[in-house]
């Protein structure tokens, strides 16, 4: 506007009307494209504060479903074995004859329901704090994975037998490290889908001699484990299982590198999971 004063003010100051339009233009220009950024920054920080929010109520939700978990697990779950394990020794102190195969299977029922209430528990925990559940790791630091291994398959050939089912475990080693020098990611699956493993043979899994085979290889870059067991026409523990299990450890496997094939031919479940043998070094996981 001064300019345009000038203008008529002074005609001789050298302003024409093109001038003084191409001017107005500029600040006009400027003004709009200071609003245009203005906006942009404020649309910037809306939409950042509406996904702050958004977050914020996912982990709010998350906790709450986390807690609805812990106490449905503490409610159900914890209550039926605690009943399991009572009942189990009141059994096995009543028991009129002194069967051992009996007896056996009331102790075997007894430790399998106190584990299982340990596990559940160390879940609720993890459940209720928000935090991830800790990997268990051997307090012996001399501990070989083949010695665990070894423990691992004694130990559920063990409870095959008192089931009635029996076959074969085999552990081939060309590389045998130390169990505390290994990333607990690796060792966890491996002792756990080794436990599911021979539970699925268990419920799946034809009774009698020659059941099952199962062959543990250890090399140094990874484990290979195979199996195969006789199906069965029928089993009666079929109903208990979704078949999520085998599911989620071939997803814990593929994500640790590894590969995981099944299938089923003339009547034989054969089974091979090959899991990489991760090592940790100074701190840092490497394979």
């Amino acid at each position: 506007m001064s300019r345009v004063s000038a203008l008529y003010a002074y005609p001789d100051s050298g302003w024409v009307p093109s001038g003084v339009l191409t001017v107005m233009c500029s600040y006009l220009v400027a003004m709009l494209a200071g609003f245009a950024v203005s906006e942009h920054v404020k649309n910037e920080r809306l939409r950042h504060t509406l996904e702050e929010q958004r977050q914020i109520q996912m982990e709010r939700d998350r906790l709450y479903r986390d807690v609805r978990l812990a106490s449905t697990i503490h409610d159900s779950t914890t209550r039926s074995l605690t009943l399991i394990s009572l009942l189990a020794i009141q059994c096995k102190n009543e028991m009129q004859n002194n069967d051992d195969e009996c007896s056996a299977k009331m102790d075997l029922i007894h430790s399998t329901a106190q584990q299982a209430l340990s596990e559940v528990r160390e879940v609720i925990d993890a459940l209720d704090t928000g935090s991830d559940p800790k990997y268990k790791t051997t307090k012996n630091p001399t501990k070989t994975l083949q010695d665990e291994l070894q423990r691992i398959v004694t130990d559920n050939d063990n409870r095959m037998n008192i089931a009635g089912v029996f076959g074969i475990s085999q552990i081939e080693c060309s590389y045998n490290p130390l169990v505390q020098g290994l990333d607990p990611r690796c060792t966890n699956e491996i002792s756990s889908f080794i436990d599911h493993m021979y539970t699925n043979i268990l419920s799946h899994g034809r009774k009698g001699e020659d059941s099952y085979y199962v062959h543990i290889r250890l090399l140094k870059s990874k484990i290979v484990i195979y199996q195969f067991n006789v199906e069965s026409t029928f089993s009666s523990y079929s109903y208990a299982h979704s078949g999520k299990g085998l599911a989620l450890h071939k997803l814990k496997i593929l994500s640790l590198g590894g590969t995981f094939t099944a299938n089923s031919e003339d009547g034989l479940w054969v089974m091979t999971a090959e899991i990489p043998m991760l090592q940790i070094n100074e701190g840092h996981k490497t394979t």
